[in-house]
């Protein structure tokens, strides 16, 4: 914090008080207090200098003076090295405002905590819940807390549903929504379970009406009653007409078709076709399967997981079909056909259907529903004229011509149908989300990650949180976090992150490599990439307990004994733990003891690829920032992250720069537009002109700081 008479002071932005903060408001400093001077902070006018006296609270100088700063700016930064308690200073912060909440909390908005991992999002939550056990809500599904499991938006939803304490429209539009998706996807299953039977059984010319022309049916019928006599309308196994597509194929029951297509110089064709009886069933199905599961993989995954489960309502729209030849039920004839001899079943007109016959049929079929050759327009016209003069060869592939166009429809109604359903699922995601809205307007803490934040962008929006408190603000690009808040509290690990001056460089420490080993000196500054390698020489000292260190030269001892906690140390995680001569490295970061080798490629490994950011514990997720060893990693981690600041400053192409500009003074206008209950307008001419210097100030601060400066002229 720079002192008022500081000669920067004129060309920075000082941040004014919150505008719910008068020169009168009062708040209750009790939390700040030592335990017998707890009366002298009961009632404070936070915005006069008559604060208790300072060996009266429970802080130093400098966390006296940040907890001033929170409480009266709109805008505040909390800046200091890892271990000084600035995460202690946020939540002594969280506490005084949550027990004066009826002072900021006018408009009903909750205080978001924004942090950059969930290990941190979930520390900072467990440590509010000490002193505020109520009406916290945490988004997102990664937290390993078990103690947060009832504050999670999911159990909280759940729990809202069992209670049915969801608002009657918000419920009734769910119910609509689900109850036409249900309808979508059963006409999608229909469709689905017509082409799977497309693929593997012979549909009749019912089934196939659509695709048949009048004129194709009428000669199909015509044909088979000149053939047949008139047998055509005898009764099927399930009481349906019978079809006369199967016995224009040549897989029906008629002896009299089978004897006309003999006459037509087709017996060559059946000898291949019996020879081909005894060749393995296996490449059939497999090659069946493949296609049913290249289906699976291009539709919607939803889908076809409703798809998949429903097997029992398929397999009875399948027996509702008009299937001319069923596959499955000709396998079974022919099963109890070897199993009654030599015996076959009898035809309409006594005749026995041999077992040789019924095996002949089911292989015809199936050979010929594996082909792939259709009709030309031009041949299907003319084949179709003449319809019981074909060949089998050419019947076959008139009828796939027909089974393509049909299935064709089929695909055609899933396509219309999906887009339908995707149409009511984005309807459905936006009435979840205002149900999970009402859920976090009912909280006083809303707790999420920066990456949660931004997916949820929208409806943080709607939610319009009056604090925002965000830690490990030096991890977080600032344009994410500036969006019309009332007041803004950043815990950073590094000192130049001033919102102020959005987007400057950060300045490089200039202090000396803290590594300290004997065997691979480096000479570089702190904050420069190491010039020596990492030493894998064992630490020779010995810990308190008398055993020999388990770490390696020139790091900092871990606090496991080999002996001591020999289960804790060996347990395998990479593999090389219970190794007897195992070197092992402390992360400073979330104190587990991880195997160092093993750990070393793991942080190489995370910066592999160009990708911007901190290698995690393998065992927590908590990022390595602090681990002397990883210095390194943690280097090259800020160079890629100024890279990243020069773009958005446009000094790498000015695209993504202007696209965020534009982006946030979108939202700020909007936000300055709001009116309250009565339509009158939340902000004050005063305060939007306010607000608009500040972005300008954040989005250009050296145009910003050269008008002020002319201004001052």
């Amino acid at each position: 914090f720079a002192d008022e008479d500081d000669e920067d002071t004129e060309d920075m932005l000082i941040p004014e008080s919150p505008r719910y903060l008068t020169h009168n408001t009062t708040y209750d400093l009790t939390p700040l207090m030592k335990a017998d001077c707890i009366t002298q902070g009961k009632s404070v006018v936070v915005r006069s200098k008559l604060w208790p006296a300072g060996d009266s609270m429970d802080l130093d100088k400098s966390q006296l003076e940040a907890v001033k700063s929170a409480l009266t700016s709109e805008i505040a930064v909390v800046q200091g090295p890892p271990g000084t308690g600035k995460t202690y200073i946020g939540l002594k912060i969280a506490e005084v405002l949550l027990l004066n909440h009826e002072v900021w909390n006018t408009s009903k908005g909750p205080i978001l905590v924004l942090c950059y991992t969930n290990h941190a999002l979930d520390q900072f939550l467990e440590g509010i819940m000490n002193f505020h056990d109520k009406h916290i809500v945490r988004v997102g599904s990664r937290s390993k807390n078990e103690a947060l499991a009832k504050y999670s938006l999911t159990n909280l939803r759940s729990t809202m549903r069992k209670e049915r304490l969801v608002p009657r429209d918000i419920h009734g539009n769910i119910n609509d929504i689900r109850f036409q998706m249900h309808s979508i996807q059963e006409e999608i299953l229909h469709s689905s379970v017509k082409m799977e039977a497309a693929a593997k059984h012979v549909l009749s010319e019912r089934e196939l009406e659509e695709i048949l022309s009048d004129d194709v049916q009428d000669l199909l019928v015509g044909g088979f009653a000149e053939i047949s006599q008139g047998d055509f309308m005898l009764q099927g196994k399930q009481k349906k007409p019978k079809s006369i597509m199967a016995e224009w194929l040549g897989v029906g029951s008629s002896v009299k078709v089978i004897e006309m297509m003999g006459n037509m110089e087709v017996d060559q064709n059946r000898i291949n076709e019996e020879e081909a009886a005894n060749d393995e069933d296996i490449d059939v199905d497999e090659d069946a399967q493949h296609e049913e599961d290249k289906r699976v993989t291009e539709a919607d995954q939803d889908l076809m997981d409703f798809l998949k489960s429903n097997e029992k309502r398929k397999q009875a729209i399948k027996e509702e079909m008009d299937i001319a030849f069923d596959m499955n039920e000709d396998q079974h004839d022919v099963a109890d056909g070897q199993n009654a001899g030599n015996q076959g079943n009898q035809n309409n007109h006594g005749w026995q259907v041999s077992r040789k016959e019924k095996r002949r049929r089911m292989n015809l079929a199936r050979k010929e529903l594996m082909k792939h050759s259709l009709m030309s327009s031009a041949e299907r016209q003319q084949k179709e004229s003449l319809l019981w003069y074909q060949s089998s060869s050419d019947r076959w592939r008139l009828y796939r011509t027909w089974v393509r166009d049909y299935v064709m429809l089929c695909q055609d109604s899933v396509k219309r149908m999906q887009e339908e359903y995707n149409r009511h699922s984005r309807r459905l995601a936006e009435v979840r989300d205002q149900e999970s809205l009402h859920i976090l307007k009912t909280a006083k803490v809303v707790g999420m990650t920066t990456t949660g934040a931004a997916k949820l962008h929208t409806m943080l929006q709607n939610l319009k949180p009056s604090i925002m408190i965000v830690e490990e603000a030096a991890e977080v690009l600032e344009a994410h976090i500036v969006a019309g808040l009332t007041a803004l509290y950043l815990l950073s690990h590094y000192e130049t992150l001033f919102l102020q001056t959005c987007g400057e460089d950060c300045v490089p420490c200039t202090e000396p490599c803290l590594r300290a080993c004997p065997h691979n000196q480096c000479s570089a500054l702190c904050s420069q990439p190491c010039t020596g390698k990492l030493c894998s020489q064992p630490c020779k000292l010995l810990l308190p307990c008398g055993h020999p260190c388990i770490g390696l030269c020139g790091e900092q001892c871990p606090t496991k004994c080999r002996f001591c906690h020999s289960e804790e140390v060996t347990q395998v995680f990479f593999g090389p733990e219970d190794e007897p001569d195992a070197r092992f490295v402390e992360l400073a970061d979330c104190h587990h003891v991880v195997h160092a080798e093993s750990m070393d490629s793991w942080v190489e490994q995370a910066g592999a690829g160009g990708q911007v950011g901190l290698a995690e514990c393998p065992m927590c997720k908590t990022a390595v920032r602090t681990t002397g060893r990883y210095n390194n990693a943690v280097n090259h981690h800020l160079i890629a992250v100024e890279r990243v600041k020069t773009k958005l400053r446009g000094e790498e192409g000015t695209q993504m720069r202007e696209e965020l500009e534009v982006e946030t003074r979108a939202l700020v206008t909007a936000e300055i537009q709001t009116v309250d209950e009565n339509e009158k307008p939340l902000y004050s001419d005063k305060e939007k002109e306010k607000l608009i210097q500040l972005v300008k100030t954040l989005l250009s601060p050296e145009k910003s700081s050269q008008h002020t400066q002319d201004e001052e002229h």
